[in-house]
């Protein structure tokens, strides 16, 4: 039963923690995404990929 209490407070604990890097990992590639340097660096990224073709 002791077992159970451990994993049970281990979860609580991890879940909340494993939702907020999701969300913020998210927010953080659609911000740089859509900021000046990301669209440069995705227009060049592009541009590399059509010379190697």
């Amino acid at each position: 039963m002791e077992f159970l209490n451990v994993l049970m407070t281990v979860a609580v604990y991890t879940i909340p923690f494993i939702i907020i890097y999701f969300i913020l990992v998210g927010a953080i590639r659609n911000g740089i995404n859509q900021s000046e340097l990301g669209k440069y660096l995705q227009a060049k990224n592009e541009e590399i990929e059509r010379k190697k073709k």
